[in-house]
């Protein structure tokens, strides 16, 4: 991961962080690693590449766990931030690299084993190619003959409240910070000293990509005690400050847009009355805040008191109750031409988390049920998990494209079938659509039909075969 292997591993190299996450996610919490056990090792080993050049890899943290003389293991942590699919390949790499130092070792001393534990910290769940087997492709004749490689990945982000209490060291702050961010955003740390205080802050850094914390550490004072709640506080206190720039920088998007499009009454009434103006940018603000963004309802109602949206979930009009229900178990709101108006405003807005939240509802649609309900924390459940139709193509390729995921522009390539728009009645029992051929007294020239094809299905087919091809287009010049 390039600079963020660079600023993860300046934390992990301090004795007690490694020995603790080792303790914790390899041991389940038993002590059997002491600090003072560990001997820091050179992470780099090299290779020779088929055209025949040396080449060097490094691992993120590496450490010999030694006792009473004896080498025990060579321990390896690795950070992800996302998913590498050829994980299981880096690690036989390292892994083989350890190994074949000891064969290089002239004393021929003790052998010893080595081990990789993956540190992920992404929020989707690392489900594929944890094994070499399920990355490579491989002959059942020779399977027998191939030696397999497990990855072992611990998902920071899901670990459990039990692995949490286990943590002693600073490491403990930074998990507490993630499983937080993804169940209760709003959470208040414990008033725990930070032991490494300026290798915490790069880390966190690197990790969310909020550049506040190292702020935050250039202007630390040396010695100074530090906690997560004064960096909370800090980061709340430089985000207001932050708030305020953006405000004026969607002030200047806004006047762009109005100008783009030639609305000079508008533009008139944005720059001469604040209460217009922020009713325009208070409307996706507020769907900012929905449970779940712009996947919440997906219908909005918009009070024009307020300028602001809001979800139809707890109570709305229609007697619905449940979060997805508003839009009476159809997403109108992605059909006919309803995509196109949420791809034309992310043009039109310029805002990134507004571009996210377009993505995240696509990607809901290329999930499974069982899926939905996980990253929605259950909001979506099998009572109102009955909306997210086969309408949504364009949605789901919208999310290929913004995430750069084979697997939702797969799911987006799957609505603009051939066979997609056709009814039951439209398909024969071999797979095949069902022609024949229209009289001729209807028609001047001969002309054939699909049977059981509406106006309806064949535009929404072809509006999905425009876009989807344009964002697979699009996806392969980012």
């Amino acid at each position: 991961m390039g600079e963020k292997d660079k600023a993860e591993r300046m934390l992990e190299n301090y004795a007690d962080v490694f020995a603790d996450i080792v303790n914790v996610l390899m041991f389940g919490g038993k002590r059997l690693i002491s600090p003072d056990e560990l001997v820091e090792v050179d992470a780099r080993s090299q290779f020779k590449a088929e055209s025949g050049k040396l080449h060097e890899q490094e691992r993120d943290c590496a450490k010999l766990w030694r006792r009473n003389g004896r080498t025990l293991a060579l321990l390896g942590l690795e950070n992800q931030t996302d998913i590498d699919e050829d994980m299981p390949l880096r690690v036989f790499g390292y892994e083989g690299a350890g190994y074949k130092s000891q064969l290089l070792d002239k004393t021929k001393g003790q052998r010893y084993p080595v081990s990789t534990l993956i540190l992920y910290f992404g929020k989707r769940h690392w489900k594929k190619n944890r094994t070499l087997g399920s990355r490579i492709s491989i002959l059942e004749e020779i399977r027998p003959f191939v030696n397999e490689c497990h990855v072992h990945i611990r998902e920071i982000c899901y670990l459990t409240e039990e692995q949490l209490a286990q943590f002693e060291s600073d490491f403990g702050v930074v998990a507490e910070y993630f499983v937080r961010s993804r169940t209760n955003p709003g959470y208040r740390p414990k008033q725990k000293t930070i032991i490494h205080p300026d290798a915490f802050l790069k880390l966190m850094t690197v990790l969310t990509g909020d550049h506040r914390y190292d702020r935050m550490r250039r202007e630390m004072e040396e010695g100074e005690n530090l906690t997560m709640c004064d960096v909370l506080d800090y980061r709340e206190r430089i985000g207001e400050e932050r708030g305020k720039a953006e405000g004026e920088e969607r002030m200047s998007s806004l006047v762009r847009v109005l100008l783009k499009d030639g609305r000079l009454e508008d533009l008139k009434r944005v720059t001469g009355d604040r209460e217009y103006r922020d009713k325009l940018l208070g409307s996706i603000e507020s769907i900012k805040k929905a449970p779940l963004g712009l996947s919440s309802g997906s219908t909005f109602h918009y009070d024009p008191e307020t300028g602001l949206m809001h979800y139809m979930g707890a109570e709305n009009p229609a007697g619905h109750t449940h979060l997805g229900d508003g839009n009476y178990q159809q997403h109108m709101v992605v059909m006919f031409g309803g995509a196109e108006i949420w791809f034309e405003l992310c043009e039109l807005l310029e805002d990134e988390k507004f571009r996210e939240m377009v993505a995240d509802f696509g990607e809901y649609y290329g999930m499974t049920p069982e899926e939905r309900n996980r990253k929605s924390h259950g909001l979506f459940n099998a009572e109102n998990d009955r909306c997210w139709g086969g309408n949504g193509g364009r949605m789901t390729a919208y999310a290929g494209y913004y995430f750069d995921s084979d697997r939702y522009m797969e799911e987006g390539l799957k609505s603009i079938d051939l066979k997609a728009p056709l009814t039951a009645e439209a398909v024969a029992e071999d797979g095949e659509m069902k022609i024949h051929p229209v009289p001729q007294k209807d028609f001047p020239y001969p002309m054939e039909e699909v049977v059981g094809m509406t106006t309806n299905t064949s535009a929404q087919w072809s509006l999905g075969y425009m876009e989807v091809s344009h964002l697979m287009e699009q996806r392969g010049k980012k």
